[in-house]
């Protein structure tokens, strides 16, 4: 099946009878993960037309598997659905922010748009009062200085086979993002989860410092646990429960993002970001966002992180 065919069952996922079918299938495979290993290809392919129930089931199934874990790291993220993993140093932090920083063109969006015609120059994003958020493609942020050796040094890949409990894990996306002060909030600070897939970890690094009030992510700790319930955001009110993913330049972190987070509307300085995502079953916004279109590099850099 084509990729563009699945970007655009999709889209269309939530049209009356396509809906009908899948969320009927979903209901019986949601009472099938009791008895079925929630490694099985049928969950594998299914999860991908989630409207949550099923990812919900399949994720507290793993993460009872890794209860028994020893492993510091891994009992973090699965208990509090994020893991401080360390800083890089300064000297490769100014490396790398100045290699984004000097590249002419990026998107004015949240996520790159690989066919869309949304490029900007740098400048003019930051001087573009309505502009909040900014992009570069998977393969700018694939060509950062040093990149595949930090991810190596804090065991990006180790990790992620330890938390998705299997030895298949890949990147399937890597998104840089530019954010800045302005009065145009983004939907992403809004309290939601993610629905890349049913067994997948990100990893982001810091190339600027962040703090409660500037910039950092916050997260609703051990919220990966809940079971999906689409109006949870909607009746949330005790911000006081969210942690703040706040540290000095070069901090890295795992975060679990099933678990309700969302970006900070407080920002006083840019902030730059690279959010390295992996995945150990199909991810939807592989297909949706055509990070496929970056098959060749995305191999690439799997490869060498081996």
């Amino acid at each position: 099946m084509s990729n563009y065919v699945l970007k655009w069952l999709f889209i269309i996922r939530n049209k009356l009878i396509i809906k009908n079918i899948l969320d009927l299938i979903e209901y019986i495979l949601v009472h099938l993960v009791g008895v079925i290993s929630y490694k099985s290809k049928i969950f594998g392919f299914f999860q991908v037309f989630s409207n949550g129930k099923l990812i919900s089931k399949l994720r507290l199934k793993k993460s009872r598997a890794l209860n028994n874990s020893r492993d510091e790291i891994i009992n973090a993220i699965n208990q509090k659905s994020f893991k401080y993993l360390g800083k890089i140093d300064d000297e490769k932090v100014e490396k790398s922010k100045n290699y984004f920083l000097n590249v002419e063109k990026i998107f004015d969006s949240h996520i790159p748009r690989a066919k869309k015609n949304n490029h900007i120059n740098l400048k003019d994003f930051l001087k573009k009062k309505e502009s909040n958020y900014a992009s570069y493609d998977i393969a700018t942020s694939i060509n950062c200085p040093e990149l595949d050796e930090i991810c190596k040094k804090f065991k990006f890949r180790e990790i992620a086979q330890k938390y998705l409990n299997t030895q298949n894990v890949y990147v399937y996306s890597i998104n840089t993002m530019l954010s800045k002060k302005t009065d145009n909030q983004h939907g992403v600070t809004k309290l939601h989860r993610d629905f890349d897939s049913s067994n997948s970890i990100v990893f982001f690094i810091y190339w600027t410092p962040v703090s409660k009030n500037d910039g950092a992510t916050s997260v609703l700790p051990g919220s990966h646990l809940l079971s999906h319930n689409k109006n949870f955001h909607k009746n949330f009110s005790d911000f006081q429960k969210l942690d703040y993913l706040e540290g000095p330049k070069g901090s890295i972190f795992a975060l679990d993002t099933w678990a309700y987070h969302r970006g900070n509307p407080e920002i006083l300085r840019n902030r730059l970001v690279t959010w390295i995502r992996y995945t150990a079953v199909p991810a939807k916004t592989y297909y949706l966002d055509e990070n496929f279109l970056f098959k060749k590099d995305l191999n690439r850099f799997n490869e060498s992180l081996i």
